[in-house]
């Protein structure tokens, strides 16, 4: 059983490590307590990411709806929390309100608990209300998470060790954003925290660690540009854009499994629209 108990450990972490890396648009996970059974029933119906333009005083609404496909009723349990992730992959799901541009404490949810029959829907709707405050600008964000839990198999007991059972409890969560922007759009400032070049048994990779100090949600497109000694251009590699909030970093990874070993000259680009384009030059050794 101790030894059950740890792989079920490990496996927790590695899910809560991998968390801050689900950032394409909404996002959703299943933590399974233990044991492989059961499935989500749950579907979020429509965007995960529900972004508009407000201004201070103003107001605004929502509806997310949620599907549930299972035979049998859903209790789904709504809640919010604050959001925020780093390069390392750490995710910061905090008390809603308490990060400093979180709009978690000017929507009011009309529900906290709703039972969903077998193949039907139902609604949740919120309205915001912004502060009436003129200082607002850039963007503020929050989630709305939509939680199914339930029990699927009891705990068996018994003398024998080997006809224990652990009760399999299933979290199925989904993760609705909510984002709000005011006034004109603001200039965007990305920094290059650090860079690192990676072998392992996943291939080899180059790394940035990029983080938004500006005030406005961005989704840079980072590419990066290998050169041989010659002068002659290698390659040319993308990385998908992501939605990257005020104060929040990600780590942008190259596969470079294709390139040969040798030392290259590369040129990453940062182009975050408009003017703001910004590169930086490394001499690369690749393995």
């Amino acid at each position: 059983m101790k030894i059950y108990i740890d792989v079920c450990q490990n496996l927790f972490r590695n899910i809560i490590r991998d968390l801050g890396r689900m950032i394409l648009g909404g996002f959703a996970w299943m933590l399974l307590v233990s044991g492989p059974q059961a499935q989500a029933r749950l579907v979020i119906v429509g965007e995960t990411v529900h972004r508009s333009a407000l201004t201070p005083g103003g107001t605004g609404s929502g509806t997310i709806t949620v599907l549930n496909r299972g035979n049998e009723p859903a209790e789904v349990r709504v809640y919010q929390t604050d959001y925020r992730f780093s390069a390392g992959g750490e995710s910061d799901f905090a008390t809603p309100g308490s990060m400093p541009r979180s709009n978690a404490s000017w929507l009011a949810i009309d529900v906290n608990q709703v039972s969903i029959a077998p193949n039907g829907t139902a609604e949740v709707n919120y309205r915001v209300v912004a502060p009436n405050d003129a200082t607002l600008n850039g963007t503020y964000w929050s989630l709305v998470m939509i939680e199914q839990t339930e029990a699927i198999v009891a705990p068996a007991r018994g003398n024998n060790p080997a006809e224990r059972k652990a009760a399999i409890r299933t979290v199925v969560r989904h993760a609705i954003q909510i984002v709000h922007d005011f006034g004109p759009e603001a200039p965007p400032s990305l920094k290059v925290l650090q860079k690192a070049m990676d072998h392992d048994s996943r291939g080899k990779s180059f790394s940035l660690d990029v983080e938004n100090r500006g005030g406005g949600m961005v989704r840079p497109a980072v590419t990066l540009e290998l050169f041989a000694a010659s002068g002659t251009r290698v390659a040319n590699l993308e990385t998908a854009k992501v939605r990257l909030y005020p104060g929040c970093s990600y780590r942008y990874r190259f596969d470079l499994t294709s390139i040969p070993a040798g030392k290259y000259n590369a040129l990453a680009v940062l182009d975050a629209g408009g003017e703001s384009v910004s590169g930086a030059q490394y001499v690369l050794d690749v393995p």
